[in-house]
């Protein structure tokens, strides 16, 4: 909710509110739906998606992100209620079979994926501190948003990664 509440902020023209995706039944409803790091957390992922595509209307597009690769699974998934973390072909095959045509599909946090991987490896079975995660150094901080800028600008031109900590798809009904 407090993600909504940020969202609707941020786009004070578009509607923004929560569904239960697993048992909604709209059909033809939406131009977009947004799906940015919650498809993991749901176990029925492919009926998700299912009723996703049908609730877009004609040529609607659904953006979607989701953590990625297993071997990166940690104390964190498992406090953060995740299912699952997905490889790049899962997800996309997950989507085609739901009924979606593929528009856009790149990993992103790739520059900064050395170290994510350190991090998870050395952090395996440490105790979790939520904290600290977001208790980092406001110079580290900066460097760590100029980096996933830097990241988001050669999306834009058009650079896909092959991988990264997670995954950036935009699909489209068909």
């Amino acid at each position: 909710k407090e993600g909504l509440y940020y969202a609707s902020k941020r786009l004070p023209k578009a509607s923004c509110f929560e569904l239960d995706a697993v048992s909604m039944s709209i059909f033809s409803e939406y131009d977009v739906v947004g799906c940015f790091d919650v498809l993991e957390h749901i176990k029925p992922d492919d009926c998700v998606l299912s009723n996703i595509y049908h609730a877009l209307k004609p040529e609607g597009s659904l953006l979607l992100t989701v953590p990625q690769h297993m071997f990166l699974w940690s104390t964190t998934d498992t406090v953060a209620g995740h299912k699952r973390r997905y490889s790049s072909s899962d997800l996309l095959l997950k989507l085609r079979t739901a009924g979606f045509k593929i528009q856009l599909a790149t990993s992103f946090v790739c520059l900064l994926f050395p170290l994510l991987v350190c991090i998870r490896y050395f952090a395996r079975d440490a105790k979790y501190d939520a904290e600290s995660e977001f208790n980092l150094h406001p110079v580290v901080n900066k460097s760590l948003f100029l980096i996933m800028l830097v990241e988001l600008l050669l999306i834009r031109c058009g650079i896909r990664f092959p991988y990264g900590g997670s995954l950036l798809v935009i699909a489209q009904k068909k």
